[in-house]
């Protein structure tokens, strides 16, 4: 029969599991924040690169330098987010297809989505 102490001893230990997965539901939830935020401003960036393009085509004007900010702007937001998505899918103990972005459990050989290979990393 279990004594007090083991007994005392399990529940804490169920208690600071319990509070280690609520800290990473946490993280991952702020990724996840964080993924919409970037893709947020992701999307008003290509929505001015659009505009810089119909200027240059209506008006003739110069648009080179603007573009090449722009361009630089969309690939940095892309890795910031493609870094998250890694992160949480690391966390979730999932992977990212590299093909479509799909998310299937670590162990798959082949994407749930696209059917793709995935990375044995």
């Amino acid at each position: 029969m279990a004594t007090v102490e083991e007994f005392v001893g399990r529940a804490r230990d169920a208690v600071e599991a319990a509070g280690r997965k609520g800290a990473d539901l946490i993280g991952i939830a702020r990724m996840k924040m964080e993924i919409s935020e970037q893709e947020r401003e992701l999307s008003h960036v290509m929505e001015g690169l659009g505009r810089l393009i119909y200027d240059q085509r209506r008006n003739g004007t110069n648009v080179e330098q603007p573009l090449e900010d722009g361009i630089r702007r969309a690939e940095e937001l892309n890795a910031r987010i493609d870094q998250l998505r890694d992160r949480v899918c690391a966390a979730q103990n999932t992977v990212r297809c590299r093909s479509c972005g799909g998310v299937s459990p670590r162990d798959a050989v082949y994407c749930q989505k696209c059917g793709s290979r995935l990375d044995s990393e």
